[in-house]
């Protein structure tokens, strides 16, 4: 009797494991279709390990989000066309910084046609060196001209780092007379004096700048004469 018993126990218990297995795999290959219908807030912020099979359902499970931060996460285009396809997401905020599987044309189509992002007050395109925002130029300026969200004059806060801007391309930004946040930082060709002739004519109250790595004077010049350049061209 005791070997009976023995081998039930043991049966049982690979019986359990393997269901769990079962279950685990589910989880993880195919996740369940739960809304989290009052969820405004969300940030996976650097969340990599998330695969987009299951970063897109779970996003897309919250039809009232407001803001939303996806930036350094496998985030692909079909996400953002999920959002652009909701009639009740309305977002406020969005970060996708450093979203490398996101390309240009994504980011374009989203901002330009998506219901979803014509509400938008704080945008997030941050790149770097490393991984530069994936807006082209022309992408860019389609963005600038057409996107709702630019030309409303609500932004209130604007990361364009990295991105390919250049004297003519900023003189497309509409004027944002709330815009109190600006990245642009890893711009290397763009000239610090088209800074502040942007600030003075269509962002007069921007509080918050960051020119990291950004313009030939300070981006290859030694502290001395980027500091100069810095009180002499911006500053002044």
């Amino acid at each position: 009797p005791d070997a009976e018993s023995s081998g039930s126990d043991r049966e049982d218990g690979a019986s359990s494991s393997l269901e769990r297995g079962r279950r685990s795999r589910r989880c993880s290959e195919e996740p369940e279709h739960i809304e989290f219908a009052g969820l405004q807030r969300l940030s996976v912020r650097g969340a990599k390990s998330i695969a987009p099979h299951v970063l897109a359902p779970f996003i897309l499970a919250c039809p009232a989000l407001t803001h939303l931060d996806i930036s350094g996460t496998r985030a692909t285009p079909e996400l953002l066309a999920g959002l652009a396809a909701s009639s009740t997401v309305r977002l406020k905020s969005l970060s996708l910084g450093r979203c490398i599987r996101l390309t240009g044309e994504s980011i374009r189509d989203f901002l330009v046609h998506a219901p979803a992002a014509s509400w938008i007050e704080e945008l997030n395109l941050y790149g770097d060196g490393t991984f530069p925002c994936p807006l082209s130029q022309d992408e860019a300026r389609h963005v600038f001209t057409t996107a709702p969200c630019f030309l409303s004059g609500r932004m209130r806060y604007l990361d364009l780092s990295s991105t390919q801007l250049d004297r003519a391309l900023l003189a497309a930004i509409p004027p944002q007379p709330n815009l109190r946040s600006l990245g642009l930082s890893y711009i290397p060709a763009l000239e610090l004096t088209t800074v502040p002739d942007f600030l003075r004519e269509k962002v007069a109250n921007v509080e918050v700048l960051t020119l990291v790595g950004t313009s030939p004077e300070l981006s290859y010049a030694g502290v001395r004469k980027a500091s100069l350049a810095l009180h002499t061209q911006f500053i002044t």
